[in-house]
């Protein structure tokens, strides 16, 4: 950065001296009716900036052969009503401008040659000891004194003889000729209104009490004039006073001075930098003055523009930045001055640099930055209120803190930049609200420029960053409305956890104690500075009083710590000492329980502690109706043991009891989960044996076969605790073996299942219905069992089973019979040692079809006569015609006899199959 540029480059407001044609026609304007002796009072008329001062600093410089003089008296900042020419004034009003024509005097005689004018009376100015008064006043005491001195004391012994006739004549002679002076100043001067000796009295007043200070000095200043050749007096900023008396009195003034001036062939010519705008009745100018100078405005809104994009390339050369058309042409409707676009020039300059050299962490938008400095120097008045926090731009944003659709200066720009009519609305809601509170002259060009300055962008979030730097504080704005969230004690006042805090050092040293148990005092950057210096505060009570808004974030189910714990795992530390004792980490955990796995982390961080604390712990936790057990049962995560050893782990799991719901969720090492599983704890369901089933590499069967009880007999450990009491059994059946998709069982497993229901005649039903699969051996079981199991049809079709149903006798065996015939039909009985089984079988069928089918299958068990017998039963026709034709028509029914008969050689049936042979063997029989 090149200082000496940007020295050089700064600018004062000064007049400039300017010898430009433009310029010229002014100046010799002015030259010719200052010379025309029939002019004295001329007005220059032109707006503020226009370059009146200017012209007359050119002026003075470019005639230098006439005696000029400057007088001006700004006044910037007045409550009074304009007083205009014909208007009534106050009776406390003749007094109003006393020190302004006094200043008048003092500014006109300190431009008069000093050898001039020793015997005025404001020599006093230059400070002189000894002037021709003072010593005339100091001599004159003198002889007095010693006149009255010689009536006491003999002073003519000091005087040789010889001298003291002449002595006393020179004595009078000096005192005469210094009394005379004296009364001739004191005349002259007006030091005195009147005299009075005994009865004589003289009067001097040569002017009125209630007349101005120009009257009451009028010999003073005719004689400033007289003796000083002043033949111009410019006037300047008297037009800001808005009171035309001024002018008035002064050309009354301008008047009585050339009738004085004639004489000395003398003249005076007052000239008066004003503008127009300050007369009501325009015909007032005509008469006030002798002649008008019109200036054009060297600076004005329709050529601004041009003058801030001249001005401000210097600028960007300096700084290589853009600064973009677009905001110089916003600015150039409310810049009019030259004046002005030099002091935003200077103070960007000064700014831009400043915030570049010592806060390179803030990146500079040049634009936001000019827009910024334009506010400062266009409504100083309520830019200073940025700091109180009271500008218009505090009241916008406290307005829209709460809104939906925005609530930031960006949020405005944004939803103004979705819909240009959005911007009327955004006004419209937000104008009337600051509109009234803000006494400038043009309030609605004030209430333009701020919204046009939101609306483009340029005033936006990072005002606070820029502001900091223009107020000369030890504080940056975003850390002094940080502090002040607390002190105004807003209960509607809320602040983000992200908001960002420039030196969190200063804010944790400014806030009290008291201000660390307020929920506002949750902040990244503060937390991330404490956690630096807790060690060196944990017995401070800023440390300990943070424990209730960590509390309440719980409460209000915040992620505040949760993200400190993601961005470093140092925070456990600090967050164990913030909460130091067990009834703060019982009120903790107390919520952390409530919101459920999300505030995992917290869990950890206390898991971590050693277990004789932990067991305390478990005590006070305890009186809010949770415990350890319980948290780590129902909070299923990972991150509740995160970074805890394996051995630690177990020592928690066995000393609080903990039976895990789904031991899956926990990540554990395979050393932990063996050691888990074989001290069961875990709790039955079907996750956890499915997790088990997997992790011993049993990936052979269907999740669900996992989870049988005949899967479940193959592995000894689950198989142990699930069978070790009725109480684990039951919750196994009700959870687990209820809630499969198929139920596929053996003998041993239905065995085992009937051995813990066989007095619950609930879940025994439950078990009857639900099974899915076949006894092989009923002979293991009661004939009760036999009977239900008969009846649900759940009986292997074996040839042990079938005769020990027809052993029980029992008459649920017809059913079960005639319902399973089809494989009763495969059974491989046709043998003459299942001939008595056999016949029990045909003796319970009862489909006429499935009883020859089922002799035609087993027909080498029976006897000859036995089946006759029964198929004569069945249809004795059929056998009677087979008995007594040579030959039988096969069809139809008489198939099925043909074939039994044939079978068993009864008959011998033709290869047509139509008819049959002679009964040979019948014959035989």
């Amino acid at each position: 950065m090149n200082i000496k540029k940007i020295v050089k480059l700064h600018s004062d407001y000064l007049p400039y001296n300017s010898l430009s044609s433009e310029d010229n026609v002014y100046c010799e304007l002015l030259d010719k009716y200052i010379n025309n002796k029939s002019v004295s009072n001329i007005a220059l008329f032109g707006g503020y900036g226009s370059g009146k001062s200017s012209i007359i600093e050119s002026y003075s410089n470019s005639h230098g052969e006439k005696k000029t003089c400057n007088v001006s008296l700004a006044k910037y900042n007045t409550n009074g009503e304009n007083n205009k020419v014909g208007t009534n004034e106050s009776n406390d009003k003749k007094n109003k401008y006393k020190n302004v024509y006094e200043e008048i005097i003092k500014q006109i005689f300190l431009q008069a040659p000093k050898n001039k004018v020793l015997r005025s009376k404001f020599n006093y100015l230059y400070n002189d000891l000894f002037t021709i008064s003072f010593i005339s006043v100091i001599g004159f005491t003198i002889l007095l004194l010693l006149l009255v001195l010689s009536k006491f004391i003999n002073f003519t012994y000091l005087i040789p003889i010889q001298y003291r006739n002449v002595t006393k004549v020179l004595y009078i002679l000096f005192f005469v000729i210094l009394f005379v002076i004296m009364m001739y100043i004191i005349v002259d001067k007006n030091y005195v209104n009147s005299l009075k000796l005994h009865n004589i009295s003289l009067d001097f007043k040569l002017y009125d009490e209630n007349s101005n200070l120009l009257d009451k000095y009028l010999s003073e200043i005719i004689y400033i004039f007289k003796k000083s050749d002043i033949q111009v007096v410019f006037f300047e900023d008297l037009d800001r006073y808005n009171d035309v008396s001024i002018f008035v009195e002064l050309r009354e003034l301008n008047k009585a001075i050339n009738l004085v001036l004639k004489k000395y062939k003398k003249s005076v010519t007052f000239v008066y930098a004003i503008r127009e705008d300050i007369f009501d009745n325009p015909y007032d100018k005509f008469k006030l003055f002798d002649v008008s100078v019109s200036i054009v405005p060297y600076a004005s809104v329709y050529n601004s523009y041009d003058l801030l994009r001249k001005e401000f390339c210097k600028v960007q050369e300096i700084f290589d930045i853009e600064i973009s058309d677009a905001v110089l042409n916003t600015l150039s409707y409310y810049v009019q001055e030259y004046r002005v676009i030099k002091a935003i020039i200077n103070d960007f300059m000064i700014f831009y640099n400043r915030i570049n050299v010592h806060s390179k962490e803030i990146k500079i938008y040049p634009n936001s930055l000019l827009y910024l400095i334009v506010y400062k120097n266009l409504y100083t008045e309520d830019f200073a209120k940025v700091y109180t926090h009271e500008s218009v731009i505090d009241r916008i944003l406290k307005n829209i803190k709460d809104n939906d659709e925005y609530n930031t200066l960006n949020g405005i720009y944004s939803y103004c930049a979705q819909d240009y009519s959005n911007r009327k609305i955004v006004k419209d809601k937000l104008a009337v609200s600051i509109e009234n509170e803000y006494k400038y002259k043009d309030k609605t060009n004030f209430v333009d420029f701020v919204f046009s300055g939101i609306f483009e962008g340029y005033l936006n979030d990072s005002f606070g960053d820029y502001v900091s730097y223009i107020f000369p504080v030890s504080i940056t704005e975003n850390d002094y409305n940080y502090i002040m969230c607390f002190k105004h004690n807003d209960v509607k006042e809320t602040i983000k956890y992200d908001y960002s805090l420039n030196d969190p050092e200063i804010v944790f040293k400014r806030l009290h104690d008291t201000d660390f148990s307020n929920n506002r005092i949750l902040n990244y950057t503060l937390f991330e500075y404490i956690l630096k210096v807790f060690k060196s505060n944990l017995q401070s009570n800023k440390i300990k009083n943070l424990s209730q808004p960590l509390v309440d974030s719980i409460k209000n189910d915040s992620e505040f710590i949760n993200k400190c714990f993601d961005s470093s795992e140092n925070y456990k530390e600090l967050f164990i000492n913030i909460f130091d004792s067990n009834e703060k980490v019982s009120e903790l955990l107390n919520y952390c329980y409530i919101k459920g796995e999300k505030y995992s982390l917290v869990f950890n961080m206390f898991f971590s502690l050693e277990i004789l604390v932990l067991k305390r712990l478990d005590v006070e936790l305890q009186k809010s109706n949770i415990s350890i057990k319980r948290i780590i049962e129902d909070i299923e995560n990972e991150k509740i043991f995160d970074n805890i050893s394996d051995k630690k782990i177990l020592e928690i799991s066995t000393t609080f009891g903990v039976l895990y719901n789904e031991i899956s969720k926990y990540n554990f090492s395979e050393y932990v989960t063996k050691e888990l599983y074989n001290k069961n704890r875990y709790k039955i369901n079907r996750e956890n044996i499915l997790h088990y089933c997997k992790n011993t590499k049993r990936c052979n069967v269907s999740d669900d076969d996992f989870v049988s009880c005949s899967e479940i007999i193959e592995l000894p450990i689950i198989q142990r605790y699930i069978f070790a009491s009725l109480d684990n059994f039951i919750i196994y059946f009700d959870n687990v073996w209820q809630k499969r998709n198929d139920y596929k069982e053996d003998d041993t497993s239905f065995l085992e299942l009937r051995r813990f229901l066989v007095n619950d005649g609930a879940r025994m039903k439950i078990l009857l219905d639900n099974i899915d699969f076949k006894m092989k051996n009923i002979r293991k079981v009661d004939s009760a069992t036999i009977i239900e199991l008969l009846k649900r049809n759940k009986i292997e079709i074996n040839v042990s089973n079938i005769q020990y149903i027809f052993e029980l006798s029992m008459p649920e065996c017809i059913e079960f019979i005639n319902n399973n015939m089809t494989s009763i039909l495969k059974l491989e009985i046709n043998d003459t040692k299942y001939k008595s089984l056999n016949q029990k079988i045909i003796n319970v069928i009862e489909n006429k079809e499935d009883k020859l089918n089922f002799i035609l299958q087993n027909a080498n068990s029976f006897d000859i006569n036995y089946i006759i017998n029964v198929l004569t039963s069945i249809n004795s026709d059929i056998m009677t015609e087979f008995n007594e034709k040579e030959e039988v028509i096969i069809n139809g029914e008489t198939k099925i006899y043909a074939k039994i008969l044939e079978k068993i050689g009864y008959i011998k049936v033709d290869d047509d199959r139509r008819r049959t042979s002679f009964m040979k063997l019948k014959k035989l029989l």
